[in-house]
């Protein structure tokens, strides 16, 4: 029982004021004797004891009187616990289990303490309830949680439960907590959140369904806070170039590195790859901030090269100190040059200079080597392309609708496409409904006035011009062009190099799994000087480095996120993907004949090939993802107005949390009754002093 008021109830000390009263006027009066009074003595020793019991009675109701009196005006409440009785509660309850819940206070994690605020909670629950308990990462395999009668089921379930690599996700937990609340039909329900409060954990309500906002309206809803300040070190992101990843080039990683601590702080960074470890850095952090990393290192072998950049120190999270990364090393690009027919002389040939610029070594007697494996064909000869890195196509006129479907599967299965407008490009566009653009018209200079057309600019801050960022613009606006094909972009393309009448000349485009550039210009002595720079040589190493690089390798993914898989070199049949731990599984296409691998909880290197095949022809990793690490936190004010309960309460330990239960548990309010009872004494007791003799003073 509690009370509203309780200083009324020091007014239960005036109920002791009829008791003195009595005590004091209970002296007797000196007796008198007279003769004509002893034959009453028999009568009066009669009613005596009557008029004890009577006046004992009025003591007895006054004292109640003034004693009810003050307990009614000090309002007590008598409080049934939440879920009693006959109808029961429904309870809902989202616990946190995303990667951050991992990290450690004062030498106890935060999901440790989260589950002993569950076991609170669930130990408070009644006979009569029904209970769900909904994770923000389920795990694996784990169907939807409904409500059950068994606490010991949700135990069970809770036992079980584990923190994620997966990004926990607040906003689906609770649309599912909206569709089991708005089904119940019991008198009382409750949301109960247990979480760290990260700022990107509780989403705004706005961002709910309507469904889930109009479920939980009028639901008293609990936030256990299991966060607070930690310090923490992490490796947010790395940045791996590796010259299209063949043998003897260099690999580049640039790590960025960031703190949560208030103070600066110094720490090592090491690079390790191939089992061994390999670099170590030096890394000074300012407050709450970031710094950047760099290694270098060469790789010697073909085949998959992995590792990982970690930061070697002791925080309140260790999961977010390693990142790793992957590369498949080939020995050679291996490249298809494709041409409608071969012409003579050699150097009218559409493939004769861009041959040479991949194969510099093609003639004489320098023993140096291409990273390009060179392979020439013309349209009719082309059988598969699934062998190759790389394809350039001279397009021109007779290419047929199977060769274009080929070339048209194996970009969008991941491919890397190189084409050189050539000739009609209605015909193109016909035949061609891939490209990343419709060409509109041939635009050529008049010679013999001196008209001829320059390279005017080049997109240095896209990636795949990024190595010209520093060269001066002398290097490619001295080329001049003769002919090519006006173009109109698609949405999804990006213009990477102009000519100075502002129309591209070089444009990419994702297709599918795999991307495509394409030249508004033919590489040959007759439209271009082009072939003969030394731009050119630069420029097409630099733009297959670039496609072999992206196009058909999902790179980095975060954990719990699908990855569309390229099935380039798999002659698009089903795929093994290797996690890992070193289990294995068959991937294969579904009904939009896109292979997909979703299970990606775990962090680390995934390993592809082709069914029947011993040989790994692909490679991503897997990493935490940095949104999961923010260090920001949401004040109580701000929690409040993300969640849209009747009553939302704020608690951060078992005390608290008692409290807050308290204060939603059912109430019935005694003042009013106890009120009517001292009424009710009070009109007893005005009937029973008048009934009662008055005692007489006199003889």
């Amino acid at each position: 029982m509690t009370f509203v008021t309780v200083g009324f109830l020091a007014g239960a000390l005036f109920a002791g004021i009829p008791v003195i009263l009595h005590l004091i006027f209970r002296r007797r009066a000196p007796e008198v004797l007279f003769a004509a009074t002893r034959f009453l003595k028999v009568a009066a020793r009669r009613t005596s004891r009557r008029r004890r019991i009577e006046n004992l009675l009025l003591l007895i109701v006054r004292t109640l009187l003034i004693a009810l009196l003050a307990v009614g005006l000090a309002g007590p409440l008598v409080r049934r616990a939440v879920g009693s009785g006959r109808s029961g509660s429904d309870v809902v309850i989202i616990i946190d289990n995303s990667l951050s819940m991992s990290a450690a206070q004062d030498g106890e994690p935060r999901f440790l303490r989260a589950k002993k605020a569950l076991d609170d909670m669930l130990s408070g629950l009644g006979s009569g309830d029904m209970v769900a308990l909904v994770p923000t990462a389920p795990l694996e395999g784990s169907a939807e949680t409904g409500l059950v009668s068994e606490v010991g089921t949700v135990r069970e379930q809770a036992a079980r439960l584990r923190t994620s690599s997966v990004r926990g996700s607040l906003s689906k937990a609770l649309e599912h907590s909206g569709g089991l609340l708005s089904k119940s039909t019991a008198a009382n329900r409750l949301l109960f959140v247990i979480t760290d409060l990260q700022a990107t954990s509780l989403p705004p309500k706005e961002t709910l369904s309507d469904e889930t906002r109009s479920a939980l309206l009028g639901v008293p809803a609990i936030v256990y806070d299991c966060g607070g300040v930690v310090r923490n070190i992490s490796v947010e992101s790395l940045d791996v170039k590796s010259a299209a990843g063949v043998v003897g080039s260099p690999v580049e990683i640039l790590a960025q590195v960031s703190s949560s601590s208030p103070v600066e702080e110094t720490v090592n960074v090491t690079l390790t790859a191939g089992g061994k470890r390999l670099q170590q850095r030096s890394v000074t952090l300012p407050p709450g901030g970031s710094s950047e990393a760099a290694f270098s290192t060469v790789v010697r072998t073909k085949g998959i090269f992995e590792g990982f950049v970690e930061v070697e120190t002791s925080d309140g999270l260790t999961e977010d100190n390693r990142r790793h990364f992957a590369l498949l090393v080939r020995d050679r690009i291996k490249a298809l040059l494709v041409e409608a027919e071969h012409t003579e002389p050699a150097f009218d040939d559409d493939l004769f200079f861009l041959r040479r610029a991949l194969d510099p070594f093609l003639t004489g007697s320098s023993q140096g080597t291409s990273p390009f494996d060179v392979t020439c064909s013309t349209y009719a000869q082309i059988d598969s392309l699934d062998a190759y890195d790389v394809v350039f196509v001279m397009l021109r006129g007779g290419l047929d609708e199977a060769l274009s479907k080929r070339l048209s599967d194996y970009v969008e299965g991941g491919g890397s496409l190189v084409v050189f407008a050539c000739d009609d490009p209605a015909l193109a566009r016909r035949e061609c409904p891939w490209l990343p653009g419709r060409l509109v018209g041939r635009k050529s200079a008049r010679r013999a006035a001196g008209e001829r057309f320059a390279l005017s600019s080049l997109e240095v801050g896209e990636d795949a011009l990024s190595a010209f960022r520093d060269e001066p613009p002398a290097l490619y606006n001295t080329v001049r062009v003769y002919d090519y094909w006006m173009m109109e972009p698609g949405e999804a393309a990006t213009v990477l190099m102009r000519f100075d009448t502002g129309e591209p000349a070089l444009v990419e485009a994702p297709v599918g799994s795999g991307r495509m550039v394409l030249f508004t210009l033919a590489p040959t002595r007759r439209t271009t000087t082009l072939v003969s720079s030394k731009f050119f040589l630069p420029l097409i190493y630099e733009v297959s480095y670039h496609l072999v690089e992206t196009a058909g390798s999902p790179g980095e993914t975060y954990a719990g996120n699908p990855v569309k898989l390229a099935a380039a070199g798999c002659a698009g049949g089903p795929l093994v993907v290797t996690s890992p731990d070193g289990a294995s599984r068959l991937v294969a296409a579904g009904e939009d004949e896109a292979l997909f691998y979703r299970s990606t909880g775990m962090i680390g290197c995934y390993r592809l090939r082709a069914e029947g095949t011993t040989a790994d022809t692909a490679v991503f990793c897997v990493n935490i993802d940095p949104a999961e690490l923010a260090a920001g936190r949401l004040d109580e004010e701000e929690a409040k107005r993300r969640l849209p309960g009747a009553k939302v309460l704020l608690v951060d330990s078992s005390a608290s949390l008692a409290g807050a239960l308290a204060s939603l548990e059912p109430v019935l309010a005694l003042g009013d009754v106890l009120l009517y009872i001292v009424l009710a004494l009070a009109l007893f007791e005005c009937l029973a002093a008048n009934r009662l003799p008055v005692k007489s003073s006199g003889a």
